[in-house]
């Protein structure tokens, strides 16, 4: 039983003294030793591609009543909702576009991919790595 237990222990410590080797003579070079993405410089993403939306309908934002941001999903009737429009970032950063369609786009979607807080429609102006979506509470 002592044996065993010995050559278990054996092993584990013989694993770690492989990994501190490896990680002391390599280690930089070893990027699948790295434990975060923190670590790694100069990380571009593919751009977003709308391939996975989790809301399918969205209130129709033309509409005044439906831009109240307190008011709960309870309250919306089925004709408020309309399908979730593209994500399209040519009509989104386009401040010239005033038209109804672009209206819904920029409501819908208030932070673009690897965009910023700072509501300018721009993409890889900040950090979020993902596109917001407003709807209802």
């Amino acid at each position: 039983m002592q044996k065993k237990r010995f050559s278990a222990l054996s092993a584990i410590w013989a694993c770690n003294l492989i990994l501190l080797l490896t990680y002391s003579l390599g280690g930089p070079s070893l990027s699948f030793l790295k434990s975060s993405i923190l670590e790694y410089n100069n990380i571009s993403s593919d751009p977003f591609d709308g391939a996975v939306s989790p809301i399918a309908y969205i209130p129709d934002w033309s509409k005044s009543e439906n831009i109240n941001k307190g008011r709960s999903f309870d309250s919306f009737d089925i004709s408020d909702f309309i399908d979730i429009p593209e994500y399209d970032i040519e009509l989104l950063s386009d401040s010239l576009q005033k038209t109804t369609d672009a209206s819904i786009l920029r409501y819908t979607y208030p932070v673009v991919y690897m965009g910023s807080y700072r509501g300018n429609y721009t993409e890889y102006d900040g950090s979020h790595c993902a596109v917001d979506i407003r709807a209802p509470i």
